[in-house]
């Protein structure tokens, strides 16, 4: 049962050192297969020496993944690893997609080290586990005895890593720390002590060129490594520096690397009596049972005797237990970011006493008590897409590394992303949709696998969009139509295996059928005979299996063009009431604001308004001084100068919105503009002992074609505001910079207006060019304004085909930049006679 423990601790401890992390990492990668596949994989495929070859090979290319994450952890330092990049980077929906893999691949560790450890347990303590009910499930006899053993692990170290801390930091550190010593000293010390270099002869395996031999194992580095970049998942529960993790990743690598070799040489240090080689011995070993079925074992007990097969068992215990707790870590820690960024129920997130997530390590303990009944050959199945899923989580994370320092210019990241990327999408293809004529790149059940894999994640995917209230899900095609592809090429080749393995048994059918015929008519089969018939039968199945697989690939390509296209009507539907959408939440927020502004606006006209009634009366029905009619008539007019600003403000506003504003290019100095706005608030900045600044020294042409009048009512406005809002004492800058034009005739400008004032808030910032949008701020309140004159402002520049940006900071200050281009003009404007420069009073200032 779950308990709900939301609502205590929020945050995760920060007390796992740099070793306590390198063991979290070199955990992962060593687990039960370090010890068994160099002999049942690497050795067949590669020889000893192409082995080891391939092992340092995949480690560079580990090293490679490691760096771009290591990249991306020291600008997205926080948990969820893989998913939290890809959530940054490329949206939720890819993030799923890497985060269900992702999950799959360690929850999959947990259960194959689970399972595992008693399949090894059978040939190092024969039947001491084989007692009471068993069946047998896909060709694997299972026994009650080693469930309760596979469920007694599953429960121990989850209850422990529910409970107690210590368990994944101190007590994991302890046991890889053995597991590292003492499996490498055990293999060193068989070496030594009568390991004869003749057993490695031959030194790569008798099939392929020796390129292609190094090529099928680096191909395996992918699951060989998996885990070490579990060390982005304890981002928030490290106590040290992100810029440490490449050395805590990069040493459990290469600490990985030295001892899969360990293994590698181990497994041919001693060959049992009645084989001729390595190459003999290892092809043999499902017939084998006992020690001489684990190569490693074997030679360990043989070399070092009764010790070297405790050791090596105590050490596989140990990478079993150590395996077993990272996964446990590696999916609950995973789980903790889907459910805190709100994918998953939060209750996932919740952190007990410990500041453990308990409720997520609980239910990866409660599903993995169902793994024991399947049995390790199942697991056998699930392994083999461990690898497609880390290849995905690489591709991901390869790519996002070159996509993030692309936009940074980081040379260095970029190459290790471009690297790290191939190296995925070239693994995946090869994986998923492997050569036409190559058909065991992966088991038939393994892709059967990973067709259920892709459509539990749609269904999970479709559990979390229904719930997804902001919008976040749902809105990349891409993702669906690689998901499809993976579905559609593992259904294919799912598809061709099965018709090649019925077709391997119609033809060995076929055969005994025509031998017994001819036996019965007493006809003596001739072996030569036999052979033509047989390469007959298998031409022909070939080619009906081959024009089979081709109609597949056209029916294939068919239903996934028909698929893309309706996924891009779907897309275009989804956009189109997305814009609906937007447009009608527009519409209703500029009804809502010019309500308001109307309510607003009602008050700052009738304010004025009554003021000047309350003063005309005063000066028509009482007799006073000249002095103080005077000071009536100056209010008078002051309050019928604001009456008028607004009226203006609200005039001009409905022009622009009805579209019916044109500009009027004419010649214009650029330089005489500003220094008319310089003279204009010269005094009034004097007053309130403001700096003010007017540059223009940067401009090499001055006289250009634009609309004067325009341009001066933006900057009129600008500085206005930069005014109003700064406090006394403070200062304002108006700086003009012309910049490179790339067309000829045609001026580049760029436009600054800064203050020192009191700034907008980070809420308010994204309205500010909106119309009737004025904020609140005891500061400011009593400084009057429309809430228009920034919405003239931008559709003025618009109308220029410019653009304006606002920087701004809560009591620092507003910088407004204006980009606009102006064609120029060689000579200076005519000088008007009798010309009135236009004042703060005659050509109104607006506020936000």
């Amino acid at each position: 049962m779950l308990n709900n423990t939301e609502g205590r601790l929020k945050n995760l401890s920060r007390n796992l050192t740099p070793l306590n992390i390198w063991a979290l990492a070199f955990g992962c990668i060593i687990g039960w297969g370090t010890f068994i596949v160099p002999a049942t994989s690497f050795l067949p495929k590669a020889g000893p020496l192409g082995a080891v070859i391939a092992i340092g090979i995949g480690a560079l290319i580990m090293l490679v993944i490691a760096a771009n994450y290591h990249y991306l952890m020291n600008r997205k330092f926080d948990s969820g690893g893989a998913f939290t990049f890809t959530k940054k980077i490329f949206g939720y929906d890819h993030a799923f997609i890497c985060a269900w893999f992702l999950w799959f691949v360690y929850i999959d560790l947990l259960w194959g080290n689970v399972t595992a450890f008693t399949t090894v347990a059978r040939n190092l303590l024969g039947g001491f586990f084989q007692v009471g009910f068993s069946y047998n499930l896909a060709g694997y006899e299972i026994y009650l005895s080693e469930i309760f053993l596979s469920i007694a692990i599953i429960l121990f170290v989850g209850i422990f890593c529910s409970r107690k801390r210590f368990f994944f930091s101190q007590l994991n550190t302890l046991l890889v720390l053995f597991l590292l010593i003492g499996g490498l000293a055990c293999a060193v010390l068989a070496l030594a002590s009568g390991g004869s270099i003749e057993n490695f002869s031959p030194y790569f395996a008798e099939t392929n060129s020796y390129a292609v031999q190094i090529s099928s194992v680096v191909a395996l580095t992918a699951w060989a490594f998996v885990g070490f970049e579990s060390v982005s998942h304890a981002a928030d529960e490290s106590n040290f520096s992100p810029k440490k993790t490449f050395a805590v990743m990069s040493s459990a690598i290469i600490a990985g690397a030295i001892f899969y070799a360990a293994m590698t040489f181990l497994s041919v240090a001693s060959i049992p009596i009645g084989f001729s080689n390595w190459a003999e011995y290892v092809s043999n070993l499902d017939e084998l049972n006992g020690l001489a079925a684990l190569p490693t074992f074997f030679a360990a007990h043989e070399l070092l005797g009764d010790f070297g097969l405790i050791a090596l068992g105590l050490a596989l215990t140990c990478a079993v237990l150590t395996s077993v707790i990272c996964c446990y870590f590696a999916t609950s820690r995973l789980m903790f970011a889907l459910a805190k960024d709100n994918c998953l129920p939060k209750r996932f997130s919740a952190l007990n006493a410990q500041n453990i997530p308990s409720n997520a390590v609980t239910l990866v303990m409660l599903i993995s008590l169902i793994i024991p009944f399947v049995g390790q050959a199942v697991l056998n199945w699930m392994t083999d897409v461990t690898t497609v899923g880390a290849v995905i989580a690489y591709g991901y994370v390869s790519f996002g590394a070159y996509f993030t320092a692309r936009a940074k210019h980081h040379t260095k990241f970029m190459l290790s992303g471009a690297v790290g990327t191939i190296f995925s999408l070239t693994l995946a293809i090869l994986l998923i949709a492997p050569n036409l004529f190559s058909e065991k790149f992966l088991a038939h059940e393994s892709y059967f696998v990973l067709i259920l894999l892709s459509i539990f994640g749609v269904l999970l995917f479709r559990e979390i969009f229904s719930h997804d209230t902001e919008g976040r899900f749902g809105k990349s095609v891409v993702v669906w139509i690689v998901l499809l592809f993976i579905i559609f090429f593992s259904s294919l080749m799912w598809m061709r295996q099965s018709v090649t393995q019925n077709f391997d048994v119609a033809q060995k059918n076929i055969m005994t059928y025509f031998t017994r015929e001819l036996d019965d008519y007493g006809v003596e089969p001739n072996a030569t005979y036999q052979i033509r018939d047989e390469n007959y039968l298998k031409e022909q199945f070939n080619e009906v299996r081959t024009e089979i697989f081709m109609n597949s690939i056209v029916q294939i390509f068919l239903v996934g063009f028909t698929l893309i296209v309706m996924f891009n009507i779907y897309s275009t539907i989804r956009k189109r009431e997305r814009d609906l959408k937007e447009i009608r939440i527009r519409a209703e927020e500029s009804v809502r604001a010019k309500s308001k502004f109307l309510s607003s606006m009602s008050q700052d006209i009738k304010l004025p308004m009554n003021a000047i009634m309350s003063y005309t009366n005063l000066a028509l029905h009482e007799e006073m001084p000249p002095e103080k009619l005077k000071e009536i008539l100056s209010k008078i007019s002051a309050s019928s100068e604001h009456l008028l600003e607004i009226t203006n403000d609200v005039l001009e506003m409905s022009l622009m919105d009805s579209g019916k504003v044109e500009l009027n290019d004419e010649p214009a100095d650029l330089f005489k503009i500003l220094s008319d706005v310089r003279d204009i608030f010269a005094e009034q900045m004097m007053e309130k002992n403001i700096t003010f600044t007017v540059e223009f020294s940067n401009v090499r042409n001055q006289y250009v074609r634009c609309d004067k009048r325009r341009l001066n009512r933006v900057l009129l406005n600008l500085a206005s505001n930069a005014y109003k809002f700064t406090p006394d004492g403070g200062k304002v800058e108006i700086i003009l910079k012309e910049l490179r034009s790339r067309i000829n005739g045609v001026g580049n400008y760029e436009l600054r207006i800064k203050d020192s004032g009191f700034g907008m808030s980070e809420e308010f910032a994204p309205k500010i060019f909106e119309p009737f949008e004025r904020e609140k701020n005891s500061k400011f309140s009593e400084l009057q304004g429309t809430g228009l004159g920034m919405a003239i402002t931008k559709s003025i520049v618009d109308l220029m085909h410019g653009k304006i940006y606002v920087e701004t900071k809560k009591d620092v200050g507003t910088e407004f930049i204006i980009n606009v281009q102006f064609a120029l003009d060689t000579e200076p404007p005519p000088v008007e006679k009798n010309l009135e420069f236009v004042t703060a009073t005659d050509d109104e200032t607006f506020m936000k």
